[in-house]
């Protein structure tokens, strides 16, 4: 029997410690990525509407996340995700449904240290095209 499987008739009283978030911190740098999903959100600092990016970058097994403000005056950071995901430039309009399509396609992002809320975390500085890379196929059961 896996040690590992589910038993959900088991007792509800098992114990499970609460730890506090972790943040990741990894080498500055460019990495070969893909986009594994795009998602709608508010923002708890603002309440401006917002798109959420997710990058898989395999070399460190990890995901990393770029957050899009939709506010008329921040929308313009969604061009350089548009541009590297081959679906538009200034000037352009896109749909979430269109930025969606994109899921799997290969990118270069570029990392570094930043701190949110005190923590220091890694954070996307840019993304471009990545020509060279392969598209990942991504589904709900992703590989981390």
């Amino acid at each position: 029997m896996n040690p590992n499987a589910v038993d959900n008739n088991e007792a509800d009283d098992e114990e499970i410690l609460l730890q506090e978030g972790k943040s990741f911190v990894y080498p500055d740098g460019d990495y070969p990525g893909n986009l594994s999903a795009v998602k709608k959100d508010v923002s708890e600092s603002s309440g401006n509407r917002m798109l959420v990016f997710d990058f898989y970058i395999p070399q460190l097994k990890a995901t990393v996340r770029r957050y899009v403000s939709l506010a008329d005056n921040a929308v313009w950071a969604l061009t350089p995700v548009a541009e590297a995901l081959g679906v538009g430039k200034a000037g352009d309009s896109v749909t979430i449904k269109k930025l969606r399509a994109c899921i799997g396609a290969p990118v270069i992002l570029t990392l570094v240290t930043g701190e949110y809320k005190g923590k220091k975390r890694s954070e996307v500085e840019k993304i471009v095209a990545n020509p060279n890379g392969e598209r990942m196929a991504f589904n709900e059961d992703l590989p981390f």
